[in-house]
């Protein structure tokens, strides 16, 4: 399924979004590679203070690389590159869209044709 939403006449592909930018580059962006440290038994996860809620006890931040997936278990918000950045910034969606579009040079805009395009051949 196509996820996109509109704003100003702009329609973003979230789908394309989520596909085109590692979670790793987003927490990069953020310079957060101090804070969070290797999973030591699991390859691809890395564990430490959350960045949203600052709380350190028992490393409840977690993410997974591989499936560029982040959670924390101390203020229980979790999810996609999408949703790190628009907690993060405390944006809606779009906010965080655009963002990410605009940091990491991915080209997400797309338009009604090319979602009935898409749907048609789907």
């Amino acid at each position: 399924m196509l996820e996109q939403k509109t704003i100003e006449g702009k329609l973003f592909d979230f789908f394309k979004i989520k596909q085109s930018v590692p979670l790793e580059q987003v927490i990069r962006h953020y310079k957060l590679m101090g804070t969070i440290k290797p999973h030591k038994n699991i390859a691809n996860r890395y564990e430490g203070t959350c960045p949203l809620c600052g709380t350190v006890k028992g490393k409840p931040f977690k993410v997974d690389l591989k499936n560029n997936r982040w959670n924390c278990f101390s203020c229980r918000c979790g999810g996609n590159v999408l949703d790190f950045v628009r907690e993060k910034e405390r944006t809606g969606i779009i906010g965080a869209a655009t963002a990410l579009c605009s940091w990491f040079s991915v080209d997400a805009e797309t338009t009604r044709e090319e979602i009935k395009l898409k749907k048609q051949t789907s």
